[in-house]
């Protein structure tokens, strides 16, 4: 093996160590994030859900609801603005990210 050839190998060993801990440190913080008490299921179970008139699952109107602020955090710092907490998937969505939808993991929603 020339120098070079080790050099490069060193080099990208260097880059994927950076990489994983880097990625180690997101899913700590992913982790901490589900885990705030804050988005416990039975609070969030608390709020005014209203059913979807043609779909499965439920929706709430989050600048009416104080304690879905929480939730409506953890979901724009999440990806795809989707979590999963206790048996439900939250989703925000609207055009000003107004609304927290939700619906039971599992369940075949119509599209």
């Amino acid at each position: 093996m020339s120098q070079d050839t080790a050099l490069i190998i060193s080099k990208i060993r260097e880059v994927l160590k950076t990489a994983i801990g880097e990625l180690d440190k997101i899913e700590e913080n992913y982790k901490r994030l589900v885990s705030d008490s804050k988005l416990d299921p039975t609070i969030l179970e608390t709020l005014n859900w209203k059913p979807y008139k043609n779909a499965l699952g439920s929706w709430v109107y989050v600048d009416r609801e104080l304690e879905a602020g929480p939730l409506k955090e953890a979901l724009l710092k999440a990806p795809k603005k989707t979590l999963d907490i206790g048996p439900y998937r939250y989703n925000l969505g609207g055009d000003r990210l107004q609304f927290i939808g939700r619906h039971r993991i599992g369940e075949k929603l119509d599209e």
